[in-house]
């Protein structure tokens, strides 16, 4: 084919070969566009597992605690040591305390605690269980305080209200501290406890379990970064 014949046929496809121009351009342009949102959906994921690795996750840790009675308190359990800090001398000893461990790599910030149970609950049961006994009590819980009146149990108030709500600063990720920050059970939850504890053992009524034990809420609130919150809800027993 000479020159002549070459221009002829451009000539009579040239709308053809316009067309097929600008078709390869689309489909060209199409695949560019299918690369761009792939990379971009690429580089979003990547960017989500880098925040989600350095996300702080706050747990909390079992613990077993072992109750002492003392004289004082009437025989009542009222020092729980935990199992693992039985050892250490007593000023270090860990008194119904729970650990809390961050398990991310971002630090945990502005850490809000709060405490629910059931008082109402647990007196009418400890009434109904000494009722025609020696350990027969007197509970009242009202305008959250707690109190008991009792000649075999004793008399003590205690105020809950001051209790339920708790904060830490931070928590920094159990990479960098070992021990945990240490997160105290409220005094009345303990109380009503070790005297629930005192009465099983005392009437016989059964073995004592955490399946007798009433379980204590625990919700927790925090941050890692100004708008980003994180809460969870455990149940202790």
């Amino acid at each position: 084919m000479n020159i002549t014949e070459l221009l002829d046929f451009l000539n009579k496809n040239a709308i053809a070969l316009a067309l097929f121009s600008g078709i390869s351009s689309f489909v060209t342009a199409i695949a560019a566009l299918f690369t761009a949102i792939a990379t971009f959906f690429t580089i979003r994921q990547i960017s989500m597992q880098r925040e989600a690795s350095y996300r702080p996750e706050v747990v909390i840790s079992s613990e077993y605690f072992k109750g002492k009675k003392s004289a004082e308190n009437k025989g009542i359990p009222s020092l729980w040591i935990s199992k693992s800090s039985e050892s250490k001398p007593l000023s270090e000893q860990n008194v119904f305390k729970l650990s809390l461990f961050n398990l991310g790599l971002g630090a945990a910030k502005n850490i809000h605690i709060r405490w629910s149970f059931s008082f109402d609950t647990v007196m009418t049961h400890i009434e109904a269980i000494t009722t025609g006994t020696e350990y027969e009590s007197s509970f009242s819980f009202k305008n959250g305080v707690l109190s008991c009146a009792s000649e075999s149990i004793g008399k003590w108030v205690s105020m809950w209200r001051n209790q339920n709500v708790d904060g830490i600063d931070f928590i920094l990720p159990a990479s960098e501290i070992k021990e945990g920050c240490q997160l105290k059970l409220p005094d009345a939850y303990v109380k009503i406890i070790s005297i629930l504890v005192f009465l099983y053992s005392k009437l016989s009524l059964f073995e004592v379990s955490t399946s007798n034990m009433p379980e204590i809420n625990l919700v927790i609130s925090y941050h890692w970064c100004p708008v980003n919150e994180k809460i969870k809800t455990c149940k202790i027993l």
